[in-house]
């Protein structure tokens, strides 16, 4: 049900999500925030290294892999 509203809703552009990260907050306000873990795979999804430095991305990417609980495998193709 929840997914033909807000599909309705981007038909009729009543929405405006401008982009993914606001879609997320909408559905996060609709149905609550989600567990640490998932959250942690949501920030992995997005990290990109843009300005920051080798050693202050690889930092971020450490931190943030420790919680996700990806294995080994997926993270090594995510840092790729």
């Amino acid at each position: 049900m929840y997914r033909e509203n807000v599909i309705e809703e981007l038909e009729a552009d009543t929405q405006g999500f401008t982009t993914v990260n606001k879609l997320h907050e909408k559905i996060w306000k609709e149905f609550g925030e989600i567990d640490k873990e998932s959250m942690k795979v949501y920030q992995l999804w997005l990290l990109e290294q843009g300005s920051k430095t080798c050693d202050k991305y690889m930092q971020i990417f450490k931190k943030t892999a420790r919680e996700s609980g990806y294995n080994s495998r997926f993270l090594i193709e995510k840092f790729k």
